[in-house]
């Protein structure tokens, strides 16, 4: 059954009562026949089939006429139309003492209701609703096996499984109470879940601005009743869409504790908010460092154009760091950020401090003509790795150089120009052996840069115009030119060198143009360069008489210059052809043709430079095919289209000014064979021909092929998985317990007999519990219950041959992965070389979805080694793992680190 019930507040149905009591006093010498006229014809007419009615008349009779009515009628949900038709009646009753009716639809509150069985107790303003009852009251939705609404104190009872959705928010558990007057309830053995987790407690309290306070709560991302993990807290806060805050709070593992925290804080909101970088942290423990902490640290928004990042480092046995950091952004004027970072190490040796400088801006509207953009990277003299922050493993390792770079540019209608800076730096060079002479830190600085835009030797001519031959050629022809100034000082350990450069360089180039079927161009450039060197400093030379070293003094000055001229052409074409065969499905074959000619040549500069010349060609053929729609086995079909079927080129070069017989350069070839439209099957031959001795010096050839499918078992495993929480079970996925507040509609169940007797006193032994139909989690399972086994292999080969050397090459690679069941996948990789008839190296993979948490398993053995990996970490937060042997190994888990155990 399902209804809706209306009521007014307390005060209203006081205030109700007052201004009705004319309206029934001026009925009453009319007596109990004037008020039965004034009823709507139902009411009238099915007086004696409804019994609130019926009592409410009786009550008149038998106690004293209207004024006993009048409270009857309080009481009586049937009462409402009565009262709103006798104040209608009224109004234009001057004993009415011109009082204003009361509009009873406008000012009640409606519940809907649907269940199996209903009871209401008017008397003590109750109403009972059991099996499979609802209630939704505004933004209130209740679902439960037992729902008792209390009218007087405005409060409302549920127990057996509820769930309340009430404003977006989901909450179940044993037994709920909720007091609708200031939207407040308590829940015993509850739950709810938010931003990614299940948030579960033995007592939780919801206020009226959404507010949850939970005892002897728990954290975590797994539903079963014995969770695989959790955060407990003895008391937690929580706001949705705010933050969350606890004290204290232990991460255990089962039934384990593992980490404790005298206080808990997560942010809840959304985009950018302040608040402590946690739980994405990593902790444990390793053999190397010992206890650590790292990844903690704090975000700072603060504004909407900047902001500030701490964090921090800390490993018991090895060192401290930290690091802050800033971004900025402003919209259409610059963005950037910086960062410093700190070291100190600790443990038994040697104390050392390092620090790190980084910042990066960029600007392309500076005083709205300039862009400018740097990238800065200093560092203390001696640093132990790359990034302070980040220990990589067991063996730190350096590039040594620090690059800082600024670039300030402008362009102009004819010309741009740039100003740039360059400066690297070499940590970890200055060992203090005057034999030896590092390069400390090299800088450029100024580079200055001109170019010039090119432009044709003739304006163009407006639309319309034609023009003469020679005036044609001149508006193809542009030209060119840019000039550049460059200083470079490195600094070495005893000496400075400073390099000084100039250079010059035009171009006159002859854009292609069409010559029947082929396109032509043509260009000279040339080039002038300066360049200037100087050196200044002491240098030591070790003695062999005197055992020690003398110091040189070293003053060294150099001047040269350079000119460079050549003539680049080119002439290219591409025909086309269409065969249109009358055989199987093909419908047309497209033939596809390039030729190629470059040509180079480098005049004599007496002095200068030497005179060459040397000539390229390239042939090219590409085949597509057009495949009928019947070919497919269907005469609707439309015409599929094959490109690059067949490729084979052809390229090699000539030198007439080479020895005979060298002139010729080496002859390549190049067939790619793509059959069909997979583009895992590909055969590609390469092969060179050297005409010289007229040999073929070297081939190669490579196929690559995929395949997958699943093997039939013909049976089905049933999974028995484990208990699961029930007030969790009723929340739903996580992602999924965001509720919907769209108005839901109550329809009436045909549901026959209800499942018992009434609800009653007995029924509702504590308050409350809120929650709300599981939803399908979209986990899909490949195997079916076991009966499939899918499974995937790729192969590759490849084959390599140096004809001259007599050397051969051939190798064979394949993958196979294998789905066993549900949880576990298997992964192997080889690859065997034909020619020492072994596997040159091997790799096994094996994943297992521990439902929660993840594990995956690596071994690679190669010729010279063999290495495994293992890692067991929290999908919700990967940085809580477990991990041995060479995690990198495993994909997507990071570096080499100790674990938590």
């Amino acid at each position: 059954m399902s209804g809706r019930y209306a009521f007014v507040r307390l005060g209203e149905l006081d205030d109700l009562a007052g201004r009705t009591a004319a309206v029934l006093d001026s009925l009453a010498p009319g007596g109990l026949d004037s008020l039965l006229a004034a009823l709507p014809d139902s009411l009238r007419s099915g007086a004696a089939a409804d019994s609130l009615l019926a009592a409410a008349l009786a009550a008149a009779a038998g106690r004293g006429g209207m004024t006993a009515l009048a409270a009857a009628l309080g009481d009586s949900a049937g009462g409402a139309a009565l009262v709103a038709r006798a104040l209608a009646t009224a109004a234009a009753d001057t004993l009415a003492d011109g009082r204003r009716a009361l509009d009873f639809a406008a000012a009640s509150e409606k519940v809907d209701y649907t269940g199996r069985t209903a009871l209401f107790e008017l008397g003590r303003k109750r109403i009972a609703i059991a099996g499979d009852s609802r209630m939704v009251y505004g933004s209130m939705d209740l679902a439960a096996g037992r729902i008792r609404l209390d009218l007087t104190d405005r409060e409302l009872y549920a127990a057996e499984n509820p769930l309340l959705i009430d404003s977006g928010q989901k909450m179940a558990g044993d037994d709920m109470g909720y007091d609708f007057e200031h939207r407040t309830g308590a829940v015993l053995s509850g739950a709810t879940a938010m931003d990614e987790f299940y948030y579960v407690g033995d007592v939780i309290k919801r206020f009226d601005d959404g507010t949850l306070k939970i005892r002897h709560g728990r954290m975590t991302s797994c539903d079963l009743a014995e969770p695989h993990f959790h955060f407990w807290a003895d008391k937690m806060r929580v706001r949705p869409g705010d933050k969350v805050v606890a004290k204290p709070i232990v991460l255990k593992i089962g039934r384990v504790p593992i980490f404790a925290l005298p206080f808990y804080f997560k942010s809840l909101e959304s985009g950018r908010r302040s608040g402590i970088l946690f739980p994405s942290f990593n902790f444990g423990w390793s053999q190397r460092t010992g206890r650590y902490v790292r990844d903690w640290g704090y975000y700072w928004a603060a504004s909407d154009y900047t902001d500030l990042t701490f964090r921090g480092d800390y490993n018991e046995r090895r060192e401290f760091t930290w690091q802050l950091s800033n971004r900025y952004l402003k919209r259409y004027s610059f963005q950037g950020d910086a960062s410093y970072s700190r070291r100190l190490s600790l443990g038994d040796g040697p104390r050392t401090r390092e620090w790190q400088l980084q910042w990066n801006h960029r600007q392309d509207a500076l005083l709205d003509a300039y862009q400018f953009q740097t990238s800065l990277n200093m560092s203390s003299r001696t640093i132990s790795r790359e990034d302070l922050l980040n220990d990589v493993g067991a063996v730190d390792q350096i590039s040594g150089q620090q690059t800082s770079t600024a670039r300030i540019s402008r362009n102009w209608s004819l010309v741009s120009a740039s100003l740039n800076f360059k400066r690297d730096e070499y940590v970890n060079k200055e060992d203090g052996d005057p034999a030896t002479n590092n390069l400390v830190a090299s800088q450029a600085f100024p580079q200055l840069a001109l170019n010039f835009k090119s432009t044709s030797l003739l304006p163009q001519l407006r639309p319309g115009r034609r023009g003469s031959f020679l005036g044609d050629v001149l508006r193809s022809t542009f030209f060119r030119n840019s000039w550049n100034f460059n200083t470079q000082t490195r600094t070495y350990e005893a000496t400075d060198q400073a390099v000084h450069t100039a250079r010059g360089s035009a171009s006159l180039d002859f854009k292609q143009q069409r010559l029947l079927f082929f396109t032509a161009s043509t260009g000279v450039s040339a080039s002038y360069g300066w360049t200037r060197e100087t050196t200044d400093g002491t240098l030591y030379t070790f003695d062999a008489v005197d055992s020690n070293y003398v110091a040189q003094e070293v003053r060294e000055r150099s001047e040269s210059t350079s000119t460079s001229l050549s003539i680049n052409s080119s002439l290219n074409t591409t025909l086309y052809g269409v065969l249109r065969p009358r055989f199987g499905g093909l419908s047309a074959v497209r033939h596809t043709l390039r030729l190629g000619i470059g040509h180079q040549l480098t005049p004599a500069i007496s002095g200068r430079q030497g005179r060459s010349e040397s000539f390229s060609l390239s042939l090219g053929n590409r085949f597509d095919v057009k495949l009928r729609g019947a070919a497919a086995g269907d005469s609707v079909a439309a015409d599929r289209k094959l490109d690059g079927v067949l490729d084979w080129g052809l390229s090699s070069g000539y030198t007439p000014g080479a020895a005979p017989g060298r002139r010729w350069s080496v002859i390549n070839s190049t067939l790619t064979v793509k059959p069909g439209e997979a583009a895992a099957l590909k055969i590609t031959v390469n092969q060179s021909f050297d005409p010289a001795t007229r040999r073929v010096t070297g081939t190669r050839f490579s196929y690559g092929f995929g395949f997958s499918g699943r093997v039939d078992t013909g049976g089905r495993v049933a999974e028995v998985d484990a208990e699961k929480s029930r007030a969790i079970d009723r929340l739903g996925a996580i992602a999924d317990a965001a509720a919907d507040t769209a108005a839901v509609e109550l329809v009436d169940e045909d549901g026959g007999a209800g499942d018992g007797a009434p609800p009653g006193e007995g029924d509702f032994p504590g308050f409350g519990q809120l929650g709300g139909d599981r939803e399908d989690r979209g986990e899909s399972d490949p195997t079916e219950g076991g009966r499939f086994l899918p499974w995937r292999v790729n192969s590759s080969l490849s084959y390599s041959r140096n004809h001259l050397a007599d050397d051969t090459t051939a190798r064979l690679g394949l993958s196979a992965n294998l789905t066993v069941t549900r949880n576990w996948d298997v992964a192997w990789r080889g690859t065997y070389d034909f020619e020492d008839g072994t596997l040159t190296s091997q790799s096994w993979n094996l994943v297992r979805d521990l439902h929660c948490w993840e594990m995956r398993f690596s071994r690679t053995v190669n010729d010279v080694d063999s290495q495994f990996g293992f890692i067991i970490s929290l999908k919700s937060i990967p940085d809580v793992k477990v991990t041995r042997g060479k995690s990198d190994l495993v994909g997507g888990y990071g570096q080499m680190t100790g674990g938590i155990f």
